[in-house]
């Protein structure tokens, strides 16, 4: 019985938390795809403010700089699809992209011959709010989604990749922090330019 009102809490709790969560404007709704829910994703990742607490909490003594980047934020969500095909994945990036409210910035646009990459970051005062990332690879072999509400500098992208055992985000290899963001959407830019738009 204890078990059971025990379980019954946690779920309460994570139910307001996910409800106080999407309030907040670094907010993505990635995890509500009706379009690909039968397809479905091949990695799913959800973690809430008391789950990146505990885990802050478990890492402090070894890596005291990833517990206060962890500190900073409220959400790490992320779902990568496989095999789906860009003629499904295709409009729901899309959708999602014009879902974003007038406060979201693209800092990042990359057009490669075999890589699709936008990330966007969400200003709130002088810090950040949240950022959104969707990579394509292929003809939507690998399509992968983030959203990270709080205040992350995405040079950081890579850590939290390694860390929770995110692979594409960990190979993202953007490296690079808001201070040389202007430069990366300059020369990606550039590139499209020249290659012409895909």
């Amino acid at each position: 019985m204890r078990i059971l009102l025990t379980l019954a809490l946690l779920g309460g709790l994570a139910a307001v938390v996910a409800a106080d969560v999407r309030r907040m404007p670094g907010y993505v709704d990635i995890k509500s795809l009706p379009e690909v829910e039968e397809a479905g994703s091949s990695v799913e990742v959800f973690l809430g403010k008391p789950l990146l607490k505990m885990v802050s909490m478990a890492v402090r003594q070894e890596d005291r700089d990833f517990a206060e980047l962890l500190d900073r934020l409220h959400l790490i969500q992320a779902r990568i699809f496989e095999d789906v095909g860009s003629d499904v994945l295709g409009p729901v990036v899309r959708s999602i992209t014009a879902g974003l409210d007038d406060g979201w910035e693209r800092v990042v646009r990359i057009r490669e011959e075999d890589e699709r990459v936008d990330l966007y970051l969400r200003p709130d005062g002088d810090d950040i709010a949240g950022l959104y990332v969707a990579l394509q690879e292929g003809n939507g072999e690998e399509v992968v989604l983030v959203n990270i509400v709080g205040d992350i500098d995405p040079a950081e992208l890579g850590r939290i990749g390694a860390k929770f055992n995110i692979g594409p985000l960990e190979n993202l290899g953007l490296g690079v922090g808001l201070d040389t963001l202007d430069e990366i959407e300059h020369t990606s830019t550039d590139t499209t330019a020249a290659k012409g738009s895909r």
